[in-house]
């Protein structure tokens, strides 16, 4: 993929790891883990950045925004750019609430509001962990796509490179 004559380097397989890492400690801890998709404008990547962990049923998506530019940074101001978040879904720690395998209509809030893809993890379901699991998705048109892949396959870093980039 190329931007203004500069190669695009996609991490995927860094990328998916991490995915599948934010899936497996959302199962065992019982908290949302997530990672932000980065793209670094020196180098042309797109890869990763951890972005901790949350509680049961949410976690603090924290960037640096910048209006003026029509971005928004992950590390800095000017520095890597935000094109996605990824977190897990876990099970719901009362019994008398279950998890569903979709988005949230506070992802879809989110993904409008921020402006990029975001990919909910399923991790409600007692897997080993490294198993693949299901992955769904909102773009910040609100359209939400249950089951877009799973964490052994799925091209996170193309898919959210490509929806930011053609973003409005």
């Amino acid at each position: 993929m190329e931007k203004n004559g500069k190669e695009v380097v996609i991490e995927e397989l860094a990328i998916r790891a991490a995915a599948q890492d934010v899936g497996d400690n959302s199962m065992t801890t019982g908290l949302e883990h997530q990672i932000y998709i980065s793209f670094d404008r020196n180098s042309g990547k797109v890869s990763f950045v951890d972005g901790g962990a949350g509680v049961h049923d949410q976690v603090d998506l924290n960037y640096y925004p910048a209006p003026q530019s029509g971005v928004n940074f992950i590390d800095k101001p000017g520095g890597l750019i935000l094109v996605g978040q990824v977190h897990g879904h876990p099970a719901s720690p009362d019994p008398n609430k279950t998890t569903l395998k979709t988005m949230s209509p506070q992802d879809a809030s989110t993904s409008k509001s921020v402006n990029i893809p975001i990919y909910g993890i399923d991790a409600m379901d007692r897997v080993k962990a490294g198993s693949p699991r299901a992955i769904h998705r909102v773009t910040p048109d609100g359209v939400i796509t249950t089951n877009v892949g799973t964490t052994n396959s799925f091209n996170f870093g193309y898919d959210s490179f490509s929806k930011w980039i053609r973003r409005k």
